[in-house]
């Protein structure tokens, strides 16, 4: 089965590193949005980082698909390259789709 794009030189599909980059921008960028309000006399504070959310989400997207597409190919060669590219991806997204939703490591407000 013929792969509609091929890998690289080094056996890494484009989608690789399409989700590094879109795991790496969060790094890079961050939009905290932080929201406070009072229940029961509790101060509750929220954060959202859109930045982060939709960086993660399509890195975890990519590296999916760039996984599917590895364990499909014909580049059997170097497909455990092809997968540790694609589970970084992924791995990074799920970190910076939690981060960006305020479920882990959220900054002091400030």
């Amino acid at each position: 089965m013929q792969d509609d794009v091929p890998f690289n030189q080094i056996g890494v599909h484009p989608l690789s590193l399409a989700a590094l980059g879109a795991a790496i921008v969060p790094f890079l960028v961050t939009v905290g949005l932080f929201h406070t309000a009072s229940v029961d006399g509790q101060v509750v504070i929220s954060f959202f980082d859109p930045v982060a959310a939709i960086g993660g989400l399509a890195a975890v997207l990519l590296g999916g698909l760039s996984a599917l597409k590895a364990l499909r190919g014909d580049f059997r060669a170097r497909l455990p390259l092809a997968l540790a590219f694609a589970g970084a991806g992924v791995v990074f997204g799920l970190y910076h789709a939690a981060r960006g939703f305020g479920l882990i490591g959220v900054p002091p407000m400030g």
